[in-house]
Parts: structure tokens; sequence; C-alpha cells
């Protein structure tokens, strides 16, 4: 009988597959009509944590794969109520130093996710997490979307 242990193989892979993945507890998107993401234009996402919890929050972009820089900066601010408890500047890798886009390619899109805020402990409430790119020349161009998440 080979069937059984495939069978417990396979059953211990799922469980492990399963139990290693990361529970969202936030995600939203925001489309840029333009194509245009301008320089020093804020998006913010307000969101509830339920109960006390420690979270990484994070961006994600989609972009038109002729997005023509390799990194650009953003700022990120995260508000309790209309108190900013957080900021972080930081350079957002886009490809690596030979050109290839880092994030999941399908078509002419490319989505990227980073985590901004590592592990914070949150208590219940109402937050609100605010981006916005401060260095690169007019806007950032091929920007389709903008979102947050907040994963356990």
């Amino acid at each position: 009988m080979k069937i059984r242990p495939l069978f417990y193989i396979l059953l211990f892979s799922s469980f492990l597959l399963s139990s290693c993945q990361t529970e969202n507890e936030f995600n939203d998107y925001k489309e840029i009509e333009s194509g245009i993401w301008k320089n020093e234009e804020k998006i913010r996402f307000p969101f509830e944590i339920q109960n006390d919890d420690t979270l990484s929050l994070g961006m994600s972009l989609r972009l038109g794969y002729a997005f023509p820089a390799n990194s650009f900066k953003i700022q990120a601010i995260l508000y309790k109520g209309e108190k900013g408890i957080l900021a972080n500047q930081m350079d957002v890798r886009i490809k690596d130093e030979n050109g290839q886009y880092l994030g999941e390619i399908l078509g002419d899109l490319v989505d990227l996710k980073w985590v901004v805020f590592p592990h914070q402990a949150l208590e219940k409430g109402s937050y609100t997490i605010e981006f916005m790119p401060v260095s690169y020349k007019s806007g950032l161009p091929y920007v389709l979307e903008v979102g947050a998440y907040a994963d356990r």
C-alpha cells in the first residue's frame, strides 16, 4: 500500500502551507485615475482595529510595466485618530540592479508590496495610514493603484 505514505505526505504538506500564511486584518486600494501619482499627493486609508493586536502595516502598488525608475522615496504616517503616532520615509525598490521588476508581473501590470511599519503593537481603535511620494520629479507615472494593508 504505497498510497498511505503519499496521503500522509500530502496531508502534512497542506497543513504546513496553510499554517505559514499571514492573516490579513485590513486591505484596501485606491485608483489613481490619471495614472500619475503626483509628488506630495497624500493618499489616506482609514481602518479599524477591533482588538489590541500586533500587526505589520504595508503599502502596495499596481504599476504599468513601463515604470521608468528603479526606486523612489515615500513618506508614510500612521495616525490614531488625528494624532500621528509613527512616521517613516523609505526608499521603495521597484526593480533590481539589472532592471528586473521585483513584484508579480501579469501582462503589462506589476504588483508590488512593502512592509512599512513591521510588528506594531496597536490598541483597539480608529487608525489612518497615509502615503505620499516625496522625491520623483513632478509625479510617479504609470501608477494605477496605491494600497494599504495590515497583516498579523
